[in-house]
Parts: structure tokens; C-alpha cells; sequence
């Protein structure tokens, strides 16, 4: 992947947007997948491309048809793919932002967006997860797992995950009710065996193996989303199970559903390292590799 600093022209607010100064630009493994130009849609844009998908900042200008933000007011948003956060302005429409969360360092508020709004249209809108019912999140200590096992604790699931040996604890901490440590070769066997009538909801974020794996852990009319493989209808069809291709979107009004869990401290952010905007090639060469605790994230101002 190839990732250079420079320098472009300052982005203004339309009539709808506001102008956010970046303090904070999430690291997401899509970006490392866009800069390995490993996505087709984005083989043909317009270089340079800006990536980086979710930020913190100051809204330093508003337009003229925006009412609900003023300059100077804390922020957190998520643009729309490919993005655009990995620089030091970005201009977006102010229906994809919300107030940064005032229990919050501005660090950690730019680790929210994107996997908050993933794990809320996973599932919320696309599962419609319902309490007392299993949730098996896949990969639990990562930047979207840690927030989705929160999540489905918070919504009143019985919560499934896999994380390593070394990570236990910190998912234990997340409110995982069952862990599986993904190194054991018999982990989906022994999951099945405690839970012969299968789970109600697959969160698929991985690639490979444990997401094809998944499809067996599922009770007959049980759901999958997924967010990194394309769904597989031939092993859906097998299990009897819906499955789910989730694209998530800015949506502004439910990142403030996401906050007022994270003042309510229901959602903890997740773990963040801090890199400088100058190593972001690094940063994503990192999540590139997995293994990743929590979130990345790139300090811009």
C-alpha cells in the first residue's frame, strides 16, 4: 500500500455541511484495503485519494442551512466511502455527525463512528437482535468486535465471541457470557456442543476460515451479517439461515443513539493507540497484519 502526505486545497461547506478541523481520523482495515487496491469500486477514482472513514474534530464553519451545529462545538461523524478523514479538514453533510461524547477524550471519541454505526446497523437495523437471545460475534477484542459484544450485552443478548488466550480477560471485561479461543483447532465443535440449538445471530467481521466456519453455529431461521466475506448463499440455503451483506452508512441520528450508551458508560470505547497522521501507512500496515486490540487511531491537529 502507498500512503503520502500533502498538500490540497482547504474543502468548503455547502449550503448543508459543516467544516470540521480533524483531531483524530480512525484507522479502519478498509483503508488498507482500499490503499492495496484491493476494493474494484475505487480502482478508478481520482487520485489523489484521501482515506479514513471516521474522525473527531471543531466545526470551524457551517452552512447556510444548517441549525444544529455551531462553530466551535465538539464532533464526531463518518463519512460516506472512500472518506476523507485522514486530513486535517473535512466538509460533510451535517446530518452524518453528532455531539463527540463528553465523558470522552477526543482520541477516543474518533474510535466510535464507524464501528459504533457498523455494530448499530448490524445488529439493530439488519438483525433486529432481541433480548434473550444468542449473539455470536466473531473476533470479540477487535475495534468492531469490542463494540459489538457491548452492544448485544447492552440490548440484553447472550453473548458469544472469540478472542486469543491473551485477550480473554479484556472480552470478559466487554461483557462476553461465552469465549472460545479461536487457536484451538475443535473451537466451533465445542461451541456447537454448548449451544446444540444453535445461535440467533452471526456478526461476522473476519475473513477466511472462522467466518465460513460460522455458518454451522446458526439455529435453523437464524441471522448472519457480515461486514468483511461476501455472503455465501449456497451455505445459507444448506442451514436454513438468512444472511446478511451489511454496507454501513453515515447516519448521524444513530451515532447519537451510540453516544447517549457511551455517557451512560453501557459502551466502553475501545482500546486506542495513538499514531501520528505522518504513520498512517504504519498504522494500517498494522491492522493489515490483525491482531489489532481495539482501535487505531491518527493524531491530525
Amino acid at each position: 500500500m502507498h500512503l503520502v502526505i500533502s498538500e490540497l486545497t482547504r474543502p468548503e461547506a455547502r449550503s448543508h455541511e459543516v467544516l470540521v478541523k480533524v483531531a483524530y481520523a480512525g484507522v479502519n482495515p478498509v483503508d488498507w484495503k482500499i490503499g492495496a487496491g484491493r476494493i474494484d469500486y475505487y480502482r478508478n477514482s481520482s487520485f489523489p485519494l484521501v482515506t479514513g472513514r471516521d474522525f473527531s474534530g471543531t466545526v470551524v464553519e457551517v452552512g447556510s442551512q444548517v441549525r444544529n451545529f455551531s462553530v466551535g462545538d465538539a464532533v464526531i461523524g463518518c463519512l460516506p466511502g472512500p472518506g476523507g478523514s485522514f486530513a486535517e479538514y473535512v466538509a460533510t453533510d451535517a446530518l452524518s455527525l453528532t455531539r463527540a461524547p463528553s465523558n470522552l477524550t477526543m482520541a477516543e471519541a474518533a474510535s466510535i463512528p464507524l464501528v459504533g454505526l457498523t455494530c448499530w446497523q448490524a445488529l439493530v437495523g439488519s438483525a433486529k437482535l432481541s433480548k434473550g437471545e444468542v449473539l455470536y460475534v466473531l473476533s470479540g477484542a477487535g475495534g468492531t468486535g469490542s463494540i459489538a459484544v457491548q452492544l448485544g450485552a447492552a440490548l440484553g443478548a447472550k453473548v458469544i465471541t472469540t478472542c486469543s488466550e491473551r485477550n480473554r480477560d479484556y472480552v470478559t471485561g466487554l461483557g462476553a457470557n461465552h469465549i472460545f479461543d479461536y487457536s484451538k483447532p475443535s473451537f466451533t465443535d465445542d461451541l456447537i456442543a454448548e449451544f446444540p440449538q444453535g445461535v440467533d445471530v452471526v456478526f461476522s467481521n473476519v475473513l477466511g476460515p472462522l467466518h465460513r466456519d460460522a455458518y454451522r453455529t446458526l439455529r435453523p431461521g437464524g441471522t448472519l451479517v457480515t461486514i468483511g466475506e461476501p455472503p455465501s448463499p449456497a451455505a445459507a440455503k444448506a442451514r436454513g439461515v438468512d444472511e446478511i451483506e451489511l454496507i454501513v452508512q453515515p447516519n448521524g441520528t444513530q451515532l447519537s443513539e451510540i453516544v447517549t450508551y457511551l455517557e451512560a458508560g453501557t459502551i466502553k470505547p475501545p482500546t486506542v493507540s495513538i499514531h501520528d497522521l505522518a504513520h498512517g501507512a504504519h498504522a494500517m500496515q498494522k491492522i493489515f497484519e490483525g491482531h489489532v486490540r481495539g482501535k487505531i487511531v491518527l493524531q491530525v491537529s
